[in-house]
């Protein structure tokens, strides 16, 4: 080593270490094993049919370090939103909030339980919350619309209307059958 080298900076060294160390650990956190991919797959399969019973079978033989994976943090909160367990489900979907912040599924999902147990402003609050891109989708502006609809907000809810359906013209059929909405069509522009 000549005199000109740099000295390397050993701090710099344990951080490169701990930066490979964190992004190996991450890998492992969101990447689940293909065991755990068909058990997934399965299970979320079960739960589609309606089969609680075999979907939380197929839930429960996740090998143990697959069990923090979003797929199955969300598969679980989905099997207690199905048997009515609506604050369990909440109290899941934070668990994979804090763990997984840039997961749009556990936003989706608390809304969903939120507005199940009438408890509008609070699954309002769960859309405004999810992570791009899906704040900014056809399904987010719809959902924002019912939710300022069912507040009485009614501009605020023609506005989250008009930008799902410019964001995808087929909610336009469907805000017309949701009878949370349609009465927005002849509602005059005064409201709220």
């Amino acid at each position: 080593m000549s005199s000109n080298d740099p000295v390397p900076n050993p701090h710099s060294t344990v951080r490169n270490r701990i930066s490979v160390m964190v992004a190996s650990i991450t890998a492992k956190l969101t990447e689940p094993s293909p065991t755990a991919r068909w058990t997934l797959s399965f299970a979320s399969g079960y739960l589609d049919l309606g089969m609680l019973e075999k979907a939380e079978k197929e839930l429960a033989r996740l090998p143990p370090d697959d069990h923090h994976q979003p797929e199955a943090l969300t598969l679980a909160g989905r099997i207690l939103m199905a048997r009515r367990k609506w604050e369990e489900a909440l109290k899941l979907f934070a668990i994979g909030r804090a763990l997984y912040p840039r997961t749009p599924d556990f936003f989706v999902q608390a809304a969903f339980a939120y507005e199940k147990m009438e408890r509008v402003l609070e699954s309002k609050n769960m859309w405004e919350l999810v992570p791009q891109p899906i704040r900014r989708s056809s399904l987010a502006h719809f959902n924002l619309a019912r939710c300022e609809a069912k507040l009485g907000n009614l501009k605020a809810a023609r506005r989250h209307l008009a930008k799902a359906v410019t964001l995808d013209p087929k909610f336009q059929a469907i805000f017309i059958q949701d009878p949370g909405l349609a009465h927005l069509l002849q509602s005059p522009d005064t409201d709220n």
